[in-house]
């Protein structure tokens, strides 16, 4: 990939540098306003709502030395579907250093974050090369604080790791040398044992390989691709974890969710709509230079759509497009480029262009600000005496979970991951749906349910109808059993303690039949 030649540019009017500098600070008070929520965000002590929990729970088994890859048909449930990466660069990490629960998440935010700028640098200096410093200065500003980031990018997931592993991986495989090209198949490989999803980066490079008619490039990135995953997969395999490639190929089956996608679009449109406007106007002015630029047609139009086809399935969220950050940051540099070239009625175009690429950063703006005051506010009240309090109860719930005495059901990740092994279940929205779905038979628990063998249930949400419908609930039939069992003690830091119905004894304490 040669970067267009010098001679041939020209410096842009004092008009579109006008332009230019206003996309470049509305860029910047974007990123400003995510720095701020990040910073924020990391020490903070509480767990993303049922996202976090369930992935320190994972890295806490590597830690352990425990099978990261269990059968989850049996209990304890231990559900795993992704990629063994991310878990264990966390969990060895943390067995080495000797961090508890709370480390392992600061940790795991790291992780997160520290990638998720990186892969912003990289994107920087593969616009730079392309299109020239400023192009690739802009392009790493306009990649950081687009609405994915929020979250996602300052969250222990592996998300933003198989982002950085992805385009690395896509970069190194599109390089002119052969050894370049079976390192990005390797690297790629990596990405999509990291998070399965990222294997759209390889689908991605093999398409803008073959589009720019480079088709033993294709076969050398593929083999360094299929070469890596066999020897990681075997070795793995033999060595521990006999079911990750069950694991890895996606045990769970659940219905498409189109109504998922739309609503993905629609926070899009609200908060980012850079990350539709841009990509789209990078789309077409690659598709328009033909063969000169068919490669960053194919990969981008490729992952693109990948990003939102695999949005269309339950419990997808903005994960699943955050490489659109990645794609706006190359077409803004592939705009800069045409402006440099352009005149007359085409200098008038992309002056437009330009001030509709501003229009589309500003609402993400705003949504960093929000953010950025949402999580400050939160620290604040998090140091007042009510807050204070909030943090005691919810760490009194975490000692009920660990003590190896007290039976206890929760549907909380994180009080699952302090009961450890005597966990019913680690992921709530999971089991959930395997159960729903008919895949995974909840008997034994039932069985524990009817038979007052818990003494406490520690729920996220009231045990009332409602509670059916919740996403990250117990499944609606446990639930209508505990409902005939169990009785509301009180609620403390917004989880609801629930016990024996009052005169009732558990089977055990009985020594016969079932009530």
């Amino acid at each position: 990939m040669v970067a267009p030649s010098a001679s041939a540019a020209r410096r842009p009017s004092r008009f579109q540098a006008s332009l230019w500098l206003g996309v470049s600070l509305i860029a910047l008070a974007r990123l400003v306003g995510f720095s701020v929520y990040a910073f924020f965000s990391v020490p903070c002590p509480l767990e993303v709502f049922h996202f976090e929990a369930v992935m320190v729970h994972l890295a806490r088994r590597v830690a352990l030395g425990q099978a990261l890859y269990p059968d989850w048909s049996r209990p304890p449930h231990v559900p795993n579907f992704y990629g063994p990466i991310a878990f264990w660069a966390l969990g060895l990490t943390g067995r080495w250093a000797g961090l508890g629960i709370d480390g392992l998440f600061s940790l795991g935010r790291a992780l997160s974050l520290g990638p998720a700028c990186l892969t912003s640098v990289l994107v920087g200096l593969f616009v730079g090369k392309r299109y020239g410093r400023f192009a690739g200065w802009l392009g790493a500003v306009v990649s950081v604080g687009a609405a994915p980031m929020y979250g996602f990018a300052v969250m222990t997931r592996p998300d933003a790791l198989a982002e950085t592993l992805g385009f690395a991986g896509s970069w190194l495989g599109m390089g002119r040398s052969a050894v370049q090209r079976f390192l990005g198949g390797a690297v790629l490989c990596a990405a999509a044992l990291t998070k399965q999803t990222a294997g759209a980066f390889l689908i991605a490079t093999l398409a803008a390989l073959l589009f720019a008619k480079r088709s033993r490039d294709t076969l050398l990135v593929l083999v360094g691709w299929l070469l890596a995953m066999s020897l990681i997969v075997s070795v793995v395999t033999f060595a521990s974890e006999p079911n990750i490639a069950a694991a890895l190929l996606g045990q769970v089956r659940l219905a498409p969710a189109p109504a998922a996608l739309l609503s993905i679009l629609k926070r899009l449109a609200i908060t980012s709509p850079d990350l539709l406007v841009l990509p789209l106007l990078g789309i077409t002015l690659w598709g328009l230079r033909g063969e000169r630029e068919a490669d960053l047609f194919a990969f981008s139009f490729v992952l693109v759509a990948l990003g939102l086809i695999s949005s269309i399935k339950p419990g997808s969220d903005l994960n699943y497009v955050l490489s659109l950050r990645l794609i706006a940051a190359m077409a803004v540099g592939k705009l800069w480029s045409v402006a440099r070239g352009a005149t007359g009625q085409g200098s008038l175009a992309v002056s437009v262009a330009i001030v509709v690429v501003a229009c589309s950063i500003v609402p993400g703006v705003r949504h960093a600000q929000r953010q950025a005051l949402n999580m400050k506010r939160q620290a604040d009240i998090l140091a007042s005496p009510v807050g204070r309090s909030f943090v005691r109860d919810r760490l009194d719930a975490c000692r009920i979970a660990a003590d190896p005495n007290t039976r206890l059901l929760t549907d909380s990740g994180l009080l699952a991951l302090y009961q450890g092994e005597r966990a019913a279940f680690n992921d709530p929205w999971m089991f959930r749906a395997l159960v729903i779905s008919g895949q995974l038979d909840p008997k034994a628990i039932e069985d524990e349910i009817a038979n007052l063998r818990y003494d406490y249930l520690i729920l996220t949400s009231p045990l009332n109808d409602a509670y059916d419908n919740y996403e990250f609930g117990i499944p609606p039939a446990l639930a209508r059993l505990a409902r005939e069992r169990y009785v509301l003690l009180g609620a403390r830091g917004q989880l609801f303690h629930y016990g024996r119905v009052e005169g009732s004894r558990s089977r055990d304490e009985r020594g016969h039949g079932s009530p």
